[in-house]
């Protein structure tokens, strides 16, 4: 620095702006007092309906150890597992989810699964959902053009009007099918394991049979074998039913009781 120039008034300046910086700093620290902020645990998942009302969830037999089937029964919804063809989760009868996880579901776009699974969602039940899970980057989880996934959710959607909807965990996943069970559940129609809606003549006596208490869809089947149709079966006695394999003392007793019931109609509807 030479004395008498430009250079020593910039010196003098920058040093007294120092001063002043540290001073401020002083201020603002003497003003400060430390203050513990408590950081409120997460609340825990709470029931979205009363303790007397059931809740059912379908659930693939692939997901029964899934971290979602934990906490759907955590929040209280009644869940069974079953094989299903075309679905992940059923909410009711006419309900079906997929569910995949952002990795998955880019994957299944690369080897053309996804649009596949929606197909056959579509085709076995009045009503699809497609869930996908997780916070990553859907654009960069694979070197998959933007484009490309833009296009296969706007055919989801606009296509086959099938809803994609996005959940960030587990937990999350499992609060909106609880939701969404009980919203559709309430409705008032009976829940129904049946993984899809029949098409043909001989689905349709299995699918109407397997509603009945007590009786699976292999049951139904070897009730229809034996009895013909619908008919003979309702006509059947205690005996020719418990001669059915899988058709037990109880099974049999409802079974003609039901049958042979009056339909007795309610006051006020």
């Amino acid at each position: 620095m030479t004395a008498g120039t430009r250079d020593e008034a910039y010196r003098w300046s920058s040093h007294h702006k120092e001063k002043r910086m540290y001073r401020n700093l002083e201020q603002l620290k003497s003003g400060l007092a430390l203050v513990k902020v408590e950081t409120p645990l997460p609340l825990p998942l709470q029931r979205f309906f009363p303790e007397e009302q059931v809740v059912a969830v379908l659930a693939d037999h692939r997901e029964k150890d899934n971290k979602i089937v934990k906490e759907l029964i955590e929040l209280g919804v009644s869940v069974k597992t079953g094989q299903l063809e075309s679905a992940d989760y059923l909410i009711s009868g006419r309900v079906a989810v997929e569910l995949k996880k952002v990795p998955d579901f880019v994957a299944s776009l690369i080897d053309g699964r996804m649009l596949e699974q929606v197909r056959n969602l579509k085709k076995n039940f009045d009503k699809a959902i497609v869930i996908i899970e997780g916070e990553e980057d859907i654009y960069a989880v694979r070197k998959v053009h933007a484009n490309a996934i833009r296009g296969m959710l706007a055919s989801i959607v606009l296509d086959f009007g099938v809803p994609v909807l996005y959940t960030k965990n587990p937990r999350d996943t499992a609060g909106l099918l609880a939701v969404m069970a009980k919203r559709e559940q309430d409705k008032g129609s009976d829940f129904s394991y049946h993984e899809r809606k029949p098409h043909a003549e001989e689905e349709q006596l299995e699918f109407f049979v397997s509603s009945l208490p007590g009786i699976g869809l292999q049951t139904a089947r070897s009730l229809l074998e034996q009895f013909g149709s619908i008919r003979n079966l309702v006509n059947a006695s205690k005996e020719e039913l418990l001669a059915i394999k899988g058709i037990g003392e109880k099974t049999a007793e409802r079974l003609v009781m039901l049958f042979g019931k009056e339909y007795e109609k309610k006051e006020g509807k």
